[in-house]
């Protein structure tokens, strides 16, 4: 919903962000494991996150950021969705935590998932939450497997390795990937 109301780059860039801050205040409310900012290093990181952050929404807000579909007010409710798909992906990395430390394996958790984004694509595409008119079935097989295959193997070893870091470590390097990709 974010990239539809203000700029892509803006959305998918608080997004990221959110992600460790949101693992932060997840560990503060004993929803996530324990997770200090207990080394200079780690809150000049966070600090530097919400300051990126703040001048990112500053600048959408401002009508400095490339588009906004309306005014503030539609600025604001994109830069909340941004924060709040950050939040929800970070959340979701805590419960992936919780289903490795239960013994699900990586790949069951990772199955469970693609079929849930899977039945989730099918149900909005069903219901025409987005339509934009008719496609070829071609057209919407090859996108659709295009996006399989270059979101499958990053949310894989994502997978693979929230068994291995924390998911505050693992937030911070996505957080790195997507703004140095």
């Amino acid at each position: 919903m974010a990239i539809q109301l203000i700029e892509p780059a803006v959305a998918f860039t608080v997004s990221s962000a959110a992600m460790p801050v949101a693992a932060i205040v997840f560990a503060h409310f004993n929803i996530a494991e324990p997770e200090h900012l207990n080394t200079l290093s780690k809150r000049f990181g966070i600090a530097m996150i919400i300051l990126g952050m703040l001048f990112l929404g500053g600048t959408t807000l401002a009508g400095y950021s490339g588009f906004v579909r309306g005014g503030f007010g539609v600025g604001l409710g994109g830069l909340l969705c941004a924060i709040a798909s950050g939040a929800a992906f970070s959340l979701m990395l805590v419960y992936c935590r919780t289903l490795d430390n239960a013994g699900l394996s990586p790949t069951g958790v990772f199955a469970f998932r693609l079929f849930a984004y899977l039945a989730l694509a099918l149900a909005g595409w069903h219901l025409q939450l987005d339509y934009t008119g008719p496609v070829e079935n071609n057209e919407l097989i090859q996108a659709v497997l295009i996006g399989l295959a270059i979101m499958a193997v990053p949310l894989f070893a994502m997978q693979k390795a929230i068994a291995t870091v924390s998911v505050f470590l693992l937030s911070c390097i996505k957080v790195l990937i997507c703004n140095f990709a």
